[in-house]
């Protein structure tokens, strides 16, 4: 009889350690729903969009430097939701940046859902069909 285990599709998550000792759990993108996908690809284009404008040099790039950096804390309290945001706001840019680099090439953005259906999830329906 087929059995479907809990830790098969409980997405794994990686780790941050504060200066501080404690420590924080990523949310892997598996573990999103819609509405979390839909926030974190809005926040990614506004923060493609301002790292434009800052690189231009223009008029426009200090304002939009000073919005890249809220942008980036935005992302990562949807990112490691358990870090208090008063905590994060006072990253560097590097260590914002460090911390998004981090997470982009970890397993946690990885397992992005695709059209709301984690991948654990497509991987028991391929199996399944076979």
């Amino acid at each position: 009889m087929p059995n479907l285990n809990f830790a098969d599709i409980k997405p794994q998550t990686d780790t941050f350690t504060d200066e501080d000792g404690k420590q924080y759990e990523f949310l892997s993108s598996a573990a999103f729903g819609p509405v979390e996908v839909a926030r974190i690809n809005k926040l990614q284009q506004e923060f493609n969009r301002l790292n434009k404008l800052v690189g231009s040099g223009g008029e426009k790039a200090l304002t939009a430097a000073e919005k890249m950096l809220g942008v980036s804390s935005d992302l990562i309290g949807l990112i490691l939701p358990g870090l208090p945001k008063a905590r994060r706001e006072k990253f560097s840019a590097g260590q914002t940046l460090a911390v998004l680099e981090f997470w982009t090439k970890s397993a946690g953005a990885q397992q992005r859902p695709q059209n709301g259906v984690p991948v654990a999830a497509r991987r028991r329906s391929k199996r399944s069909r076979n």
